[in-house]
């Protein structure tokens, strides 16, 4: 009996999409279930530090309004001013 404890995952692919995530596995000298892994993994990495750097964006943006308001200046570039 095996301990593993992944699950299998069917999914349909294109020839094109096919050929193409083979032929990046062997580029990246791993298999082709691996290669689907590290990417899925980055894409939701990347959505995590896209979603991180929206709340920093829009902190920002909070605090420069608040200067703009202590200082009495306008964005030129924003016309919502």
């Amino acid at each position: 009996m095996s301990d593993r404890l992944d699950i299998q995952f069917k999914i349909r692919l294109s020839p094109a999409m096919k050929d193409r995530l083979e032929a990046a596995a062997h580029d990246n000298r791993r298999s082709v279930t691996a290669e689907i892994i590290a990417r899925l993994e980055k894409t939701l990495d990347d959505d995590d530090h896209l979603a991180e750097m929206e709340k920093r964006l829009s902190r920002l943006e909070e605090r420069v309004d608040a200067l703009d308001f202590t200082t009495g200046t306008r964005d030129p570039y924003n016309d919502s001013d």
